[in-house]
């Protein structure tokens, strides 16, 4: 978002998502904004919600972060 000039004075991370989503020209966007929500759905049970969380839960999810952060640093 730093490239692009913009910055999110939001107090939610989901709007990250929606300014990835209308911002960044990629054809895997959509893709990976959907998956920053995913991702950020999952923090927010396991934050707010105490949800209970297996290992295979947060392998899973490791998974989603790892794949948003290599096409975010592909990006730059």
């Amino acid at each position: 978002m730093a490239k692009a000039g913009l910055r999110s004075s939001s107090k939610s991370h989901e709007d990250a998502a929606d300014l990835i989503a209308l911002h960044v020209n990629d054809p895997q966007t959509k893709e990976q904004a959907r998956r920053l929500r995913r991702i950020l759905e999952e923090k927010n049970l396991i934050e707010y919600v105490d949800k209970s969380y297996r290992e295979d839960d947060a392998i899973e999810l490791l998974k989603h972060v790892e794949r948003f952060t290599s096409w975010v640093r592909d990006l730059l």
